[in-house]
């Protein structure tokens, strides 16, 4: 997917899901830590995940917003 919207679309995540602690591990969305059976699962090499800036925002423009396989 490409795109915040795409990505929520993707996760299936609603504006009900605003406000969840992302890092409640009981939490239906959640951030988790790079998952390596995921990973090879879906034939990545974790090596191969890169974080590139978000274009078109003019704040925190420095953060890795972005993180890709390329293919």
């Amino acid at each position: 997917t490409h795109g915040p919207a795409c990505v929520t679309q993707a996760l299936g995540i609603t504006g009900d899901d605003d406000g969840l602690h992302l890092l409640d591990a009981n939490a239906q969305v959640r951030l988790m830590g790079r998952d390596p059976l995921l990973l090879q699962q879906h034939d990545i090499d974790p090596d191969m995940v890169v974080a590139t800036p978000r274009i078109g925002i003019s704040r925190a423009v420095e953060r890795p917003w972005r993180f890709v396989v390329p293919r």
